[in-house]
């Protein structure tokens, strides 16, 4: 039986219940307006740093202000109550906002977009096993299945597990003949969120594709073919499906406040 710590948990458990492309993200060419009617940030949340050369803080929310320190990749902030307008910013087809935090002595503005509230990986640790090792099992579900073709010669198999976890963490293992794969449920996430926190490991599928904003296809070399497929609604992306060959990686929007990520491969 897998023992878990309570005081990793109990963290996990503040960050989301709102205690909360790897380069430093406020440089090159951008877009940059204010918004008034850009929702606020949480304040009192924390979160972390996903960019892997950090995210510069500055003393006011422009690419122009004075640069007060850089904050590491996987640190955590703490944002705070701002009283001035959102600026919001797009970067590599990243959207969000300069938002106004506090790290160490130091407050001031860091751009959201390479920015969650999950904590960084530990090195080597894998995309799924992030989430078995992190959070507790609540209980699972199985479902076997055996059943011939319709020529009655060929038995086709499928294993369905679901694994529950606290905070509304969810994993199902699909398996069949030709492939498979793993969903997770993540609450509270964006579809942003979800492709910028998926980039912290070492997933083959995602290497050298920045965010997506339209869909599109391309051919690596002879046997690398590539597919974006961006599904919007209202302007906003519901579903980013990216597949490499027959491996793929779906992030899609699953009602109001959820996230479903799923990673496989199949013919």
């Amino acid at each position: 039986m897998k023992r878990f710590s309570v005081f990793p948990l109990l963290f996990l458990s503040l960050l989301f219940f709102g205690c909360g492309n790897n380069n430093t993200a406020d440089t090159g060419t951008n877009t940059v307006s204010a918004d008034q009617n850009a929702a606020a940030q949480p304040t009192g949340k924390m979160v972390f740093i996903y960019a892997s050369s950090g995210l510069n803080m500055r003393k006011t929310p422009s690419l122009e202000g004075e640069k007060l320190t850089k904050v590491p990749y996987g640190a955590a902030v703490e944002v705070l109550e701002d009283s001035n307008p959102p600026v919001t910013m797009t970067y590599e087809g990243l959207k969000g906002k300069w938002i106004y935090v506090k790290f160490g002595a130091d407050k001031g503005y860091v751009f959201e977009g390479f920015m969650g509230r999950l904590p960084v990986p530990q090195p080597g640790v894998t995309f799924f096993d992030y989430f078995r090792k992190n959070f507790a099992p609540l209980k699972k579900i199985v479902t076997n299945e055996y059943r011939n073709e319709d020529n009655g010669d060929e038995v086709f198999y499928t294993l369905d597990v679901d694994f529950f976890y606290d905070m509304g963490i969810i994993i199902k293992k699909y398996e069949y003949s030709e492939g498979g794969d793993e969903t997770v449920t993540i609450p509270d996430m964006t579809i942003q969120e979800a492709f910028v926190f998926l980039k912290l490991f070492n997933i083959p599928t995602l290497k050298g594709i920045s965010f997506p904003t339209k869909s599109y296809s391309k051919s690596a070399d002879p046997e690398h073919y590539i597919s974006v497929n961006v599904e919007t609604e209202n302007n906003e992306i519901t579903t980013i499906n990216i597949s490499v060959n027959i491996e793929f990686v779906v992030i899609k929007k699953d009602g109001k406040n959820k996230v479903k990520i799923v990673i496989g491969s199949g013919a």
